[in-house]
């Protein structure tokens, strides 16, 4: 009777452990947070190809494989297109894009980051409206002062020509003067209106185009970035590579606890240059020339 109590409950143990572990499978492969929100291989396959702006029907070699690292599960989403190798890591919680990564020949064409939110949209558009705007009430404000110094330069102009024609009995000759002194000031006053206006618009321009230049990227959870045209503008100026002599080879974007950064490898004849860029500022953190 020993034996056989022992036997059963050996075989309750073992049933218990393989439910467990079934469950903790299962688990682990597909988030049921909310119905939802599971988040499984499919949508991170969909995730990654919508981010890098690829078809699934031209993707070659796709393929999926779970990670866990420091009790967090991820997703990598692995494939090929136009000759370049793409590689995401995927967060499966809440689905965010922590990496990646396209590598080949030339990759300056590769586009990424388009599942992203565009922070030049609307707010470039705004920024222009609102520069555009301040230009032309600076602009207002200088020929309004221009006006008004014109005017009283006139009244001043007309007080002096007649004092000095009462003054003087033969007035032809200081009448005549006193016109030209008057002309003067609004010739001033004009050419002020025109450089006050010109200038205007010149700010208004200058105003819009900063405003778009700073626009980027906001990531997932919210972090505003510089976009990886950006860093790559940023690696093309400190190499002194023209663009159109610039041949990229691997672009990469990677997010831990408290930092993004962008890794670049691009070559110009035998020369290869390696960056690491801050994603949230454009400042260089590393360079290296082979």
């Amino acid at each position: 009777m020993k034996k056989r109590s022992c036997f059963w409950k050996k075989c309750a143990v073992a049933v218990c452990c393989a439910a467990f572990g079934i469950g903790a499978l299962g688990a682990s492969h597909v988030l049921a947070a909310d119905g939802d929100r599971a988040f499984d291989e499919e949508k991170a396959q969909e995730t990654a190809l919508a981010d890098a702006g690829v078809q699934e029907a031209d993707a070659q070699r796709l393929r999926t494989k779970y990670e866990r690292e420091d009790g967090e599960d991820f997703i990598e989403v692995e494939f090929s297109c136009d000759g370049m190798e793409y590689e995401y890591v995927i967060r499966t919680w809440d689905a965010m894009i922590l990496q990646w990564s396209v590598e080949g020949r030339d990759v300056g064409s590769a586009a990424a980051e388009l599942s992203l939110a565009a922070e030049n949209g609307a707010g470039a558009q705004a920024g222009e409206e609102r520069g555009a705007a301040a230009g032309g009430a600076q602009s207002g404000e200088i020929q309004d002062e221009t006006a008004d110094n014109a005017q009283t330069g006139e009244e001043q102009g007309a007080a002096a020509g007649g004092a000095q024609s009462d003054e003087i009995q033969d007035g032809t000759a200081d009448n005549a003067q006193s016109g030209e002194e008057q002309g003067a000031p609004a010739g001033g006053a004009q050419a002020g209106e025109e450089r006050g206006a010109a200038e205007g618009e010149a700010q208004a321009g200058d105003s819009g185009r900063t405003q778009s230049a700073a626009g980027g990227r906001i990531a997932a959870d919210g972090t505003q970035l510089i976009g990886f045209e950006a860093a790559k503008d940023a690696v093309l100026q400190d190499s002194g590579i023209a663009p159109e002599d610039a041949v990229f080879t691997k672009i990469k974007f990677e997010c831990g606890r408290r930092f993004y950064e962008y890794e670049i490898e691009v070559s110009e004849g035998r020369s290869e240059y390696e960056y690491t860029l801050d994603a949230q500022t454009g400042e260089i953190l590393e360079a290296e020339r082979d």
